[in-house]
């Protein structure tokens, strides 16, 4: 009887559809900024070899006119696939275009590097190759550097860049899909979106204002106390309240979310659900590790000792990629990377109704439970902000960041974080509440 109460009372509140319309024209203006960045930002970043090496044939010619032997024939081999390539693409054939691709990128990471840098290159395109030209043989001019002007003047952690972005396109090769980025206007890349930080701050909003005076007001009109005078516990009172905001809660955002991607998916265009994520493979038996910090301003240098690039629709840094990450990405499929940020945001509306719940409980004026709530939340953003390295609840508003590798935090630490919040604040409340003196 009591959670029926609770659910009504959350959905008589006229702010309820005050606040979806509000998140609906949010992320319909997002939208139109992901389709004004896909008309504006044409690329062709999943044929970027052909595209250049097209753009600069006089330059391949000349190395096939020096060069003799098998090395001639695998320089021959890069613009005849180039070509194929982006013909391949014109037509729409995604799938052979990127086989062209990717025989091309191989054989230019074996010519530009050097001899010891392969070991690097070999485990991932050997495999690639074999499945993608197995009837000629793999391009490392038999165990020997190509012996060109420009060969062995990359670091490493461009190496390892190219190569995973090589394993991203196979990935999409082998899963039959096309190359996505972040500004692709699709339903698939704007939830991805929306995932960071538009996600959560609704969260935020959307549970503090409808239950910030969830006890409060009944606590003013003496509702609790008449509650309370029949043989029922505080704490199940509480717990009441605290599981009828969440039955109403949850659902709504979720089905929110789903009616705007499925909107999105009419305006845009569909994409598969197994659109590659890149994340690593620690998140979840590793509590700290050396992740990608996106805040620093990009490095124009000519190898980007600093800079921040694209591996499909995430934003990865080149170095740290190449270097702290390069042995722990993997690329999951976006219905997995989905839910397991879903199950997150659930831990994160919990904690969010328990503070504002266990705090309106405390007082009899709904405009201090407000403030107090507020500061609080204000309180450990601050904390967030300032203090990025101390565990933190709000450390939710970047879980898009924490599963892509761009925090120093993992999966595990978050949830650990999350559910001792969530304890904390319910132990802690229901010890206040229970002392609390409601015979006014």
């Amino acid at each position: 009887m009591l959670k029926t109460y609770g659910i009504k009372q959350v959905l008589n509140k006229k702010v309820f559809l005050i606040l979806i319309t509000s998140f609906i024209f949010i992320c319909f203006s997002r939208l139109n900024n992901l389709k004004m960045e896909d008309l504006n930002n044409r690329n062709t970043t999943d044929l970027s070899f052909s595209t250049v090496t097209i753009r600069e044939g006089d330059f391949v010619e000349s190395l096939i006119d020096r060069t003799e032997g098998m090395v001639k024939e695998y320089f021959s081999l890069t613009l005849k696939n180039s070509e194929l390539a982006l013909e391949n693409k014109d037509l729409e054939n995604y799938i052979e275009a990127y086989r062209y691709e990717m025989i091309g990128r191989i054989i230019d990471l074996n010519a530009v590097f050097k001899l010891e840098q392969r070991q690097y290159i070999e485990p991932i395109a050997k495999t690639i190759w074999k499945n993608i030209n197995p009837e000629i043989a793999y391009p490392d001019n038999n165990g020997q550097e190509y012996k060109l002007d420009y060969t062995g003047i990359k670091p490493d952690h461009i190496l390892k860049s190219w190569v995973l972005d090589l394993k991203y396109l196979y990935t999409c090769y082998i899963l039959g899909i096309p190359y996505v980025e972040d500004d692709s206007a699709n339903n698939m890349v704007f939830l991805y979106k929306i995932m960071d930080k538009i996600i959560p701050i609704f969260i935020i909003g959307f549970v503090l204002l409808l239950t910030y005076d969830t006890v409060s007001e009944e606590n003013r009109q003496h509702i609790s106390r008449s509650i309370l005078s029949q043989p029922i516990k505080r704490t199940k009172y509480l717990h009441e309240k605290f599981f009828s905001n969440i039955v109403v809660i949850v659902p709504t955002i979720m089905i929110i979310i789903t009616l705007i991607c499925l909107f999105v998916a009419i305006d845009t265009g569909s994409y598969s659900m197994n659109m590659p994520i890149l994340t690593t493979n620690n998140q979840w038996n590793t509590f700290i590790h050396h992740g990608m910090n996106l805040e620093k301003p990009q490095n124009s240098t000519r190898y980007g000792i600093y800079e921040i690039r694209k591996l499909g629709p995430t934003h990865v840094e080149w170095r740290s990629l190449g270097s702290e990450l390069f042995q722990k990405v993997i690329f999951l499929p976006f219905w997995q990377i989905l839910l397991v940020y879903s199950l997150e945001m659930i831990l994160f509306v919990v904690f969010i109704l328990a503070i504002t719940i266990y705090i309106s409980a405390m007082t009899n004026k709904k405009s201090i439970s407000m403030g107090v709530s507020v500061g609080f939340i204000g309180g450990l953003y601050l904390v967030y902000k300032y203090f990025p390295k101390i565990p933190n609840p709000l450390l939710a508003l970047e879980t898009r960041n924490i599963i892509s590798g761009a925090s120093n935090f993992t999966l595990l630490s978050l949830t650990l974080i999350q559910v001792a919040s969530i304890l904390i604040v319910v132990l802690l409340g229901n010890y206040l509440f229970n002392r609390k003196d409601i015979s006014y």
